[in-house]
């Protein structure tokens, strides 16, 4: 039950903070030209929130596996894709840049945590003791 509402909220919390940055867009013209990859960004990080509070919570949606592999796996792909297209742009405006930031954000921010879970789990493995 928790997990479904943990789920519900960052939907609602997402749709409601995706609508606000639309607004923004659309009074400052650039609406056409950013809302597709500010809706990519809003996926991958309300994807990553939905693991976190679920994690921290422990209460494991039954798809959290395949979302899991898709943050680990194939999100860093697109959000340093993102970053990287936005590389030259992200003069035009603020919103530019904090694509260009959030992207590459999400892409070096999961690389690292990957990195320090990687080194946990090594340390673990060698401090583990055979059995006889």
């Amino acid at each position: 039950m928790r997990a479904t509402l943990i789920v519900v909220s960052v939907l609602a919390i997402g749709i409601a903070l995706y609508a606000r940055v639309l607004r923004r867009l659309r009074r400052e013209g650039l609406v056409e030209a950013l809302a597709a990859t500010v809706f990519v960004l809003f996926c991958l990080y309300g994807g990553l929130a939905v693991i976190l509070l679920a994690s921290l919570f422990r209460e494991w949606p039954e798809g959290a596996v395949h979302g899991l592999m898709f943050e680990v796996i194939v999100a860093p792909i697109i959000a340093g894709a993102v970053g990287w297209t936005f590389r030259d742009r992200r003069t035009l405006s603020r919103f530019h840049e904090a694509i260009y930031r959030w992207s590459w954000g999400y892409f070096i921010g999961l690389v690292l945590v990957l990195c320090a879970a990687g080194l946990v789990w090594i340390l673990h493995i060698l401090q583990a003791k055979p059995v006889p």
